[in-house]
C-alpha cells in the first residue's frame, strides 16, 4: 500500500496527463494533472468514455488510435482538441502504450501533454513568416517603383498648377492623380509587411479620422454608424495613413457583414493596466477602440485563421480582394506595439478590438485622469516663408522635377547628384554668404554618398542645419526616426505638392532656431 501511495504521488506531479482505459474505451485511472485540466473532480472520472472528451472533428482518429493501442501495437503520437467540463478546449498531444497481462491486452496507458500555448505561438510564428515573405517580394521593387510614382505625380501636379480647375484637362489630371495615389497607397500596404518596415509616426487624435471614415466607407449604404468618442480621448503615435488603412478595413467589413444594412458601432476609450493585466502587463496608458457590426459573424474554426494572408471567406473577384486585409491590418497595429483581437458568434456579429499605446508619458497618467493635464488637439503654425533650398538626388529626373516644384512653391533651388557635391555647394554657399534655408537629401545613391552621411558632413559645417531626408524607401530606419540622424523632417517619395509644401512649411516654422550663419542676412 505504501509503495501504491509513492507511485500516485510521483504520478500527481507530473505535469503532464497521465491516464489509463480498459478495453472498453472507460477511464480506470487519471493523475492529478489530467483531471484538473478537465475539471473533474477526484475519482469521478471512472464513467467517462474517451471520446467524451475529444472534440468531434477528432473522434475518428482517435478511435482509430486507440484500437491500434488496444491490438497490441504502440501508438503514434497525434495532435487533437480537448474538451473540458467548462467548454473550453485545449490542444493536447497524445502517446499511447498497449498494457498487457499474461500476455494478452488488458488495456491503454497514455500521456497527455497540453500543447495549447506552444501551438498558438508556432501559429505566430508561422503568420509571421508569411507576413515577412510577402513584404519580401514587396520589398524588392518598392523602392524603382515609388520613385517612378513621384515624377508621375510630381508632374500631373505641376500641370495642374497651370491650369484652371473648370478646365476639362484639369479634371482629367485630377484623376490620374488618385490613380497614382492608390498605386503608391497599395505600395506602401504590401511594404508593411516587411521586416523592420516602420511606421512614420506622429502624434494624432484618432476622433477624426473615425467620422471621416464612417463618412467614406458607409456613403451610399444602408448601413449607420454610431460613434462613441469621449472629447477627451488621449493622442496615439502612429502612422496617420497606415492606421486609417486599419479603421477603413475594419469598417468595411463590417458593412460587408450585413448586406441588408444595419448599425456599425465604433467605441474608443481611456485605459490605463496594471501589471495583473495579462494582455498588457506594463503599466502603461492606452487608447481601445473597437468597431462592432451585427451581422453573419465568423464561424469559430476561421477565427484561428481570421488574420493570416491571403485567407478569405469571400469570393476572390475583382471586388473582393486577395484576402490581405486583416492581415495588413494585423501587421499595422503590431507595429505600431498595439494589439489587435476578435470576437465573433455567428448570426450575431463581430468586434474587432484595437489597443494602441497613448501618446502620454507615464508619470501624467495619474494627473490626466484627475484633470490636471487636459487632452488638447495637436496645432500646427502656417509658415509662408520662402528661401533658397539645396536638393540631392541620384535621379536627374527627380531633381528636375524638385526643382520644378519648388520654384512654383517661391523657393530657389539648386541641385546636386549625391552627398559629396551637396556638401561642396552647401560649404561654398556658406564661405560666400549665399546662405541655404534647407537641404532635402535623397536618403539612398547608387554608388556614391547618400542623405545619412551627407547631412554629417552638413551638421560639422552648419550645426542647426534645417534638413529633409527623402525616401522611396518607407520601412528605413532613417526615415522612421529622422531626429535621430540630424534631420528635422522626413517625407517618403511619391508626394504630391501639398505634401512637399506642409513639410516645408512644419520644418521652417518649428524648428526657428539657427545660427548666424544659418540664415541669409
Amino acid at each position: 500500500m505504501k509503495s501504491e501511495k509513492s507511485y500516485r504521488d510521483i504520478l500527481d506531479n507530473i505535469r503532464d496527463g497521465i491516464y489509463r482505459l480498459n478495453c472498453d474505451g472507460y477511464f480506470t485511472f487519471m493523475n492529478k494533472a489530467l483531471y484538473t485540466r478537465l475539471g473533474f473532480p477526484k475519482d469521478q472520472y471512472y464513467t467517462i468514455h474517451f471520446l467524451d472528451l475529444i472534440d468531434q472533428e477528432y473522434h475518428e482518429m482517435a478511435r482509430k488510435n486507440v484500437q491500434r493501442v488496444m491490438s497490441g501495437e504502440n501508438g503514434i503520437p497525434y495532435e487533437l482538441k480537448s474538451k473540458a467540463t467548462d467548454g473550453k478546449a485545449r490542444i493536447v498531444e497524445v502517446q499511447s502504450s498497449p498494457i498487457f497481462e499474461e500476455g494478452k491486452v488488458v488495456g491503454l496507458l497514455g500521456i497527455s501533454s497540453d500543447i495549447t500555448e506552444r501551438k498558438h505561438a508556432e501559429d505566430s510564428l508561422f503568420r509571421a513568416k508569411k507576413i515577412e515573405s510577402v513584404g519580401i517580394l514587396a520589398g524588392g521593387i518598392a523602392h524603382d517603383f515609388n520613385n517612378l510614382l513621384a515624377a508621375i505625380l510630381g508632374y500631373v501636379d505641376l500641370a495642374k498648377s497651370a491650369l484652371h480647375p473648370s478646365d476639362k484637362v484639369y479634371q482629367n489630371l485630377e484623376q490620374a492623380e488618385k490613380s497614382c495615389l492608390q498605386a503608391a497607397e497599395l505600395t506602401n500596404r504590401l511594404i508593411t509587411f516587411s521586416e523592420g518596415g516602420e511606421p512614420l509616426r506622429k502624434e494624432t487624435f484618432l476622433a477624426e479620422l473615425f467620422r471621416e471614415s464612417c463618412d467614406r466607407i458607409l456613403l451610399g449604404s444602408d448601413v449607420r454608424c454610431n460613434l462613441f468618442i469621449p472629447d477627451d480621448l488621449w493622442a496615439v503615435l502612429i502612422d496617420e495613413g497606415q492606421m486609417k488603412h486599419v479603421i477603413h478595413q475594419l469598417l468595411m467589413n463590417a458593412r460587408e457583414a450585413m448586406p441588408e444594412g444595419g448599425v456599425i458601432t465604433v467605441r474608443a476609450k481611456n485605459m490605463v493596466s496594471s501589471k495583473q493585466d495579462d494582455l498588457f502587463p506594463d503599466e502603461e496608458a492606452y487608447v481601445q477602440w473597437s468597431v462592432t457590426d451585427h451581422g453573419i459573424g465568423i464561424p469559430e474554426k476561421n477565427l484561428s485563421r481570421i488574420f493570416d494572408p491571403y485567407f478569405t471567406t469571400k469570393h476572390r473577384d475583382s471586388n473582393k480582394g486577395m484576402g490581405l486585409g486583416l492581415a495588413i491590418c494585423y501587421s499595422i497595429v503590431k507595429r505600431h506595439d498595439g494589439t489587435i483581437t476578435v470576437v465573433s458568434e455567428p448570426g450575431l456579429g463581430s468586434t474587432f478590438t484595437v489597443t494602441l499605446p497613448a501618446s502620454l508619458p507615464l508619470g501624467d497618467v495619474q494627473k490626466v485622469l484627475e484633470g490636471d493635464i487636459p487632452a488638447h488637439d495637436v496645432t500646427k503654425s502656417a509658415s509662408t516663408s520662402k528661401g533658397k533650398i539645396l536638393v540631392m538626388d541620384d535621379e536627374e529626373f527627380i531633381r528636375d522635377l524638385m526643382e520644378e516644384m519648388l520654384s512654383t512653391l517661391g523657393y530657389d533651388v539648386e541641385v546636386a547628384k549625391d552627398g559629396n557635391e551637396a556638401v561642396t555647394l552647401y560649404m561654398k554657399a556658406e564661405e560666400s554668404g549665399q546662405f541655404f534655408n534647407l537641404v532635402v537629401l535623397d536618403l539612398t545613391v547608387r554608388g556614391g554618398m547618400g542623405g545619412e552621411f551627407a547631412i554629417r558632413k552638413i551638421l560639422q559645417i552648419n550645426p542647426h542645419v534645417k534638413g529633409i531626408v527623402a525616401s522611396a524607401y518607407h520601412n528605413d530606419p532613417v526615415l522612421v526616426n529622422y531626429q535621430k540622424y540630424g534631420f528635422k523632417g522626413a517625407i517618403a517619395k511619391p508626394f504630391t505638392m501639398e505634401n512637399l509644401k506642409n513639410i516645408l512649411n512644419e520644418v521652417m516654422s518649428t524648428h526657428s532656431e539657427s545660427s548666424a550663419s544659418s540664415s541669409p542676412s
